[in-house]
């Protein structure tokens, strides 16, 4: 059976702890029984708090122009955000190709077609391509791992947790309008 093929919620018993820490701690609620593929969970996720109106394939493939496009006219942020995440030892130990034109070919790919996991590489380019920020906050330390995307005058950001290990995943979340004490008090000691 081929699991990448299969939409599934994200069960794992480490996960479903840390996103109860993200709640208690940041306000932050999953978003349950949403489809998504594994290894496409971040475009996924995105496509799914967008309503659907563009697909996750369009959002990969999107985020990986918008990288292109700041690789061919050398735009600064490559060289400020990417510099060692497009290294060729960095591309070969954490996505197994040497090359940048590689990476961005297996990127754009779904993941249950030979594509490549979206990483906080291509995380930055996403919320570009959608001129959307989105923040994602990390289950292991309850602060924001990546945030991207502030430039765009919204109030609407999109919300992940992000639960880093072997087997990273991005998840929705959503903020909760809790006004009690000890929530207050958590968010105000970050």
């Amino acid at each position: 059976m081929n699991h990448n093929l299969q939409y599934y919620e994200f069960t794992s018993f480490t996960l479903k702890m840390a996103i109860n820490i993200l709640k208690k701690n940041v306000g932050l609620q999953r978003i349950i029984n949403y489809p998504y593929i594994v290894g496409d969970c971040l475009f996924d996720s995105i496509n799914y708090l967008l309503h659907g109106i563009v697909f996750s394939i369009t959002l990969r493939k999107g985020s990986v122009e918008c990288l292109w496009q700041a690789l061919v006219t050398n735009d600064y942020r490559v060289e400020h955000y990417l510099r060692s995440a497009l290294s060729p030892n960095f591309l070969m130990s954490l996505h197994g190709v040497k090359y940048v034109e590689n990476y961005l070919y297996k990127m754009e790919c779904e993941a249950s077609n030979g594509g490549l996991w979206a990483t906080f590489t291509i995380f930055f380019w996403l919320s570009e391509f959608i001129k959307r920020p989105i923040e994602a906050w990390s289950t292991r330390t309850c602060k924001p791992y990546m945030n991207m995307g502030d430039e765009f005058n919204t109030n609407e950001k999109l919300i992940l947790a992000y639960h880093e290990g072997m087997n990273s995943h991005f998840e929705l979340a959503k903020r909760l309008e809790i006004h009690n004490s000890t929530f207050n008090n958590n968010i105000s000691n970050m």
